[in-house]
């Protein structure tokens, strides 16, 4: 979900660029929606909040969009672009970190804006357990290693027998149990490392899991 058209359509060709598709929101999903938004636009994915938030503010258009992307079974995950410091666009963080939480699914944004601003949006969502970052394509990244990480787990849960992601930086730890053996995605650990190289915070699985990475969805061990 974005306030930017055009970050959106970023967005997506990254996440194409990474094997994710975009989720086809259900009837009843953008009919939750709809009321969000002018009636000349109907809702879609990616999500173009920017005329609802004209109407509605952004605090509530965030949070019910999240709400009712959440509800909806064929979402894995929320991709959420934010800017602070201007133009009303301040997010809730603690309410959609709560909504993503009480859904079991993973919440990752792109954070924009004045410095001061996203700098204390920054330790904000580090103690929600909510990985921000400053480019795009990073965060991306991070969704879709944390996606592939989640899967992995339920393959186990499963009782497959084997799952891998063919990658040349993918993690070559397993996981197994009895005969089972899960090779693990990208060490999601490494890409919000990164994350603090570039000036972000840095904020490991680890500690997503002690304050509350269980909210996003993530389980508490790796």
């Amino acid at each position: 979900m974005t306030y930017s058209g055009g970050a959106g359509i970023v967005s997506t060709d990254f996440l194409e660029s990474e094997n994710m598709e975009l989720a086809e929101l259900s009837e009843s999903t953008l009919e939750k929606l709809q009321p969000l938004y002018p009636p000349w636009m109907p809702p879609a994915n990616p999500m173009d909040l920017w005329p609802g938030i004209i109407g509605n503010g952004a605090i509530k258009v965030y949070n019910e969009s999240i709400r009712a992307a959440c509800e909806d079974p064929d979402v894995n995950g929320i991709f959420a672009h934010l800017f602070v410091g201007g133009f009303d666009l301040e997010p809730d963080l603690p309410t959609m970190a709560r909504i993503t939480q009480e859904a079991g699914k993973p919440l990752i944004c792109w954070l924009s804006g004045e410095r001061d601003a996203v700098h204390q949006c920054q330790m904000e969502a580090q103690q929600l357990g909510i990985p921000v970052f400053r480019e795009v394509y990073r965060a991306v990244e991070c969704l879709g290693a944390v996606l592939k990480y989640r899967q992995s787990r339920q393959t186990v849960s499963n009782g497959a027998q084997k799952t891998s992601y063919p990658n040349e930086n993918a993690n070559q730890n397993t996981s197994e149990t009895g005969n089972v053996t899960v090779s693990l995605p990208k060490d999601i650990n490494t890409l919000l490392q990164n994350n603090a190289r570039a000036g972000d915070p840095p904020v490991t699985l680890d500690e997503h899991n002690r304050k509350g990475s269980g909210r996003n969805g993530y389980s508490g061990d790796q």
